[in-house]
């Protein structure tokens, strides 16, 4: 066996045969999961997509031109959060829409839109707070172990009977600790994202407001 070849079989065994069942079954697809959500987050989570440039004077243009059946028809195809809104808003059968009834339709949809985008990234919060735990339980684990067996020994056990219990107890909390402290990285980054967009798409809101003619809609 070559040296490389040696090296990956004792890596593969040092870190992940040695861990045990709460490694394989549990540590390691939240390894998984923890890396496919940072992967979806990256690429929904984004400005071009939520927000995009220009939107308050495109959904305002796009009502004077088409009016407001057709615009709320297209409006309703796309996805970002004014878009939405603004459906939602203008979609209401009011009398009469002030433009501060106009104005608090649309913070109470963007609040509400918020919360959602919160409630999905949450997931990786919850893989980033639950991971460590399982680690810190394969720790007290693999260390009751290692403690069986000294009195299995009398008192005098070998290296190699420690063993077993003393690698699940640390290669556990480093896979705890290796799944935890990116996915908590990860969410504050995409937590602090979400709340920029949904300030941007607030000031995109204002705009709408401010240069659509709300008495246009009644």
């Amino acid at each position: 066996m070559s040296i490389a070849a040696a090296f990956e079989v004792s890596f593969f065994h040092q870190f992940v045969t040695s861990g045990g069942p709460i490694v394989w079954i549990i540590l390691l697809p939240l390894s998984v999961a923890s890396i496919s959500l940072a992967v979806y987050y990256f690429v929904t989570v984004k400005r071009r997509r939520l927000v995009p440039e220009g939107i308050g004077k495109k959904i305002c243009s796009t009502f004077r031109i088409n009016g407001i059946g057709r615009g709320l028809d297209l409006l309703s195809r796309e996805d970002d959060l004014v878009s939405r809104a603004s459906v939602r808003v203008f979609s209401q059968k009011h009398t009469q829409l002030s433009r501060e009834a106009c104005r608090n339709l649309y913070i109470e949809s963007l609040q509400e839109n918020a919360l959602e985008l919160f409630r999905r990234i949450e997931w990786i919060n919850i893989i980033g707070n639950i991971a460590p735990m399982v680690g810190l339980f394969g720790t007290v684990f693999g260390m009751i172990k290692a403690f069986n067996k000294i009195v299995e020994a009398g008192g005098q056990p070998g290296p190699d009977e420690l063993a077993g219990g003393i690698s699940v107890a640390l290669v556990t909390t480093f896979w705890g600790l290796l799944v935890a402290i990116p996915s908590i990285a990860v969410y504050g980054v995409f937590r602090n994202r979400v709340e920029s967009l949904v300030s941007e798409a607030a000031l995109e809101v204002e705009e709408i407001i401010d240069n659509f003619e709300i008495e246009d809609l009644n």
